[in-house]
């Protein structure tokens, strides 16, 4: 079963993904003027996806850790 701690930190991990995700959306459709901006905002998106998949991840580790399968 999983517990109250565990439940808060799924929850705390699904919001700030749900965050992340939508910095990435509003980022993907930024314009760029030029080369400069357009580096930068392929950096920005790359860092942006590696913290959204670091965080599934760590949720995913944190549900099969816990043997349960817990539903947002």
């Amino acid at each position: 079963m999983i517990g109250k701690a565990e439940k808060k930190k799924l929850k705390k991990i699904r919001k700030e993904i749900k965050a992340l995700r939508k910095a990435l959306a509003k980022n993907e459709f930024r314009p760029c003027q030029c080369d400069a901006d357009l580096r930068q905002k392929d950096e920005d998106l790359k860092m942006l996806r590696a913290k959204i998949l670091a965080l599934e991840n760590e949720k995913d580790r944190f549900m099969l850790k816990r043997g349960e399968i817990d539903h947002p």
